[in-house]
């Protein structure tokens, strides 16, 4: 076995041990911050549209929410926080949570996230400098990789890619960082390619050149789903009118955004603090209620082909089916 295959275990290990010491916290989070007090963990990038808009607009308000927002690093840190209690509400991506579940932590889908774009070049991709000599995914033996999160949905379908392209996925080493800081680290050597995702590719893209333009290509079914707003079955079992009313005022968000493209561009303008020119350029990720089910399927297939998951979870109660 390789090193990076040992790394990769070890990856998988400490996603465990999290999970199992958030698992232990499960009971924490069972009631709101306050009447009507809700946190929400976000990542900082272009999906997240309706959740600002939301806000912005009163939606929340509305249904008599009053919303906070923490700002997360990685799906786990997202899933640690809902299983404390410190957080009501996460966008976490189809694989984590799929991988959450597997280690037992009992979560429910509120919301569809987002979706990828479908597109030949999407809202993400792998991307490296324009002389690293890293064409294809081939060209990733021998060099790291610097992904927003590990052993979920993109990384599996990171290594297809290298194994379709008739590379050795065990030669290729990938790290975790930051999804912010993941173009930084490209351009200063610290790892030679790396997830990059709007709004942070638009605004690199002059100095990035793709290696993977859109890494759903290794699905059948397009757009893909990204992930989903997720609370933990306690917090929606104790506070079905709280989840009701937020679903609510994030679908009427994704009304708005899905129906218009303007406007999507104005709300990412508005919280990102992107100056108007770039966000007219961004790839939009598309929008829609659906949960995607047979296409997360599909993702959490791959992950399971990889040794990323524990067998294949039953996901029909978070699903609500």
């Amino acid at each position: 076995m390789s090193s990076n295959n040992h790394r990769q275990k070890r990856g998988v290990l400490a996603a465990a041990l999290l999970l199992m010491a958030a698992v232990g916290l499960a009971g924490c989070g069972s009631a709101d911050a306050g009447e009507g007090e809700i946190t929400v963990g976000v990542f900082p990038v272009s999906g997240i549209a309706p959740f600002y808009y939301a806000d912005d607009k009163g939606y929340f308000e509305d249904e008599g929410l009053k919303v906070s927002k923490v700002d997360i690093q990685s799906p786990p840190d997202g899933i640690a926080n809902l299983a404390s209690g410190r957080q009501q509400f996460a966008l976490i991506n189809c694989g984590s949570v799929a991988g959450a579940i597997s280690q037992g932590l009992d979560l429910r889908a509120v919301a569809a996230a987002y979706y990828h774009s479908g597109a030949k070049v999407g809202e993400q991709g792998l991307y490296a400098m324009p002389d690293s000599g890293i064409d294809t995914p081939k060209d990733l033996e021998g060099k790291t990789v610097g992904l927003a999160a590990l052993n979920n949905n993109v990384h599996a379908m990171l290594i297809k890619a290298v194994a379709d392209d008739g590379g050795d996925p065990e030669k290729v080493k990938f790290t975790l960082i930051a999804v912010q800081n993941i173009p930084g680290a490209i351009q200063k050597g610290t790892i030679d390619a790396g997830q990059v995702i709007e709004p942070f590719l638009t605004m690199n893209a002059a100095d990035l050149s793709p290696v993977i333009p859109n890494f759903t290509v290794a699905l059948t079914e397009q757009p893909t789903i990204s992930g989903y707003v997720v609370t933990t079955a306690k917090y929606a079992d104790d506070n079905p009118e709280t989840v009701k009313k937020f679903k609510a005022a994030w679908d009427k968000g994704i009304a708005d955004l899905s129906g218009d493209e303007n406007v999507a561009r104005k709300a990412i303008a508005s919280y990102t603090e992107i100056e108007p020119e770039v966000v007219s350029k961004m790839v939009l990720p598309e929008w829609n209620t659906d949960l995607g089910v047979d296409n997360c399927e599909e993702q959490i297939d791959i992950m399971a082909d990889y040794d990323m998951i524990k067998g294949n979870p039953d996901l029909s109660p978070f699903w609500g089916q």
